[in-house]
């Protein structure tokens, strides 16, 4: 609930009774924690933090009660999927798992700066 209050903007959020201060500080620790163990565990797998979370909100809608779980099984279905395609284009090589999601993310990546930055003109 807070965090779906946040999205709305601080002001609008503190209105509603949410203590901004409090929830930044524990979605940061938080956030931090569960990125250096995955870091850690699994290494460097860039953009698909970037790439997963802003496809499935357009399929399910902002709400982070389903939006964090669909995105959560949705990371580690596209981690597998790109991992099998890394381990099988090259054989008997493999491809990093960061450079093949570099490559997918970076064009991704580009495209979410275009049609904010068209947003923000149009507004």
């Amino acid at each position: 609930r807070e965090l779906n209050l946040l999205t709305a903007g601080e002001a609008k959020a503190r209105n509603l009774g949410v203590n901004v201060a409090r929830v930044r500080s524990m979605l940061l620790r938080g956030s931090s924690l569960l990125v250096a163990g995955t870091v850690a565990f699994c290494g460097v797998i860039g953009f698909v933090g970037l790439i997963i979370p802003h496809a499935f909100r357009s399929l399910v809608g902002p709400e982070h009660k389903r939006l964090a779980p669909i995105c959560i099984l949705g990371g580690a279905i596209f981690l597998m999927v790109i991992d099998t395609f890394a381990r099988s284009a090259m054989p008997p090589y493999e491809l990093p798992v960061g450079t093949v999601t570099a490559i997918i993310g970076a064009p991704f990546f580009l495209w979410i700066l275009r049609s904010r930055k068209n947003m923000l003109w149009r507004t």
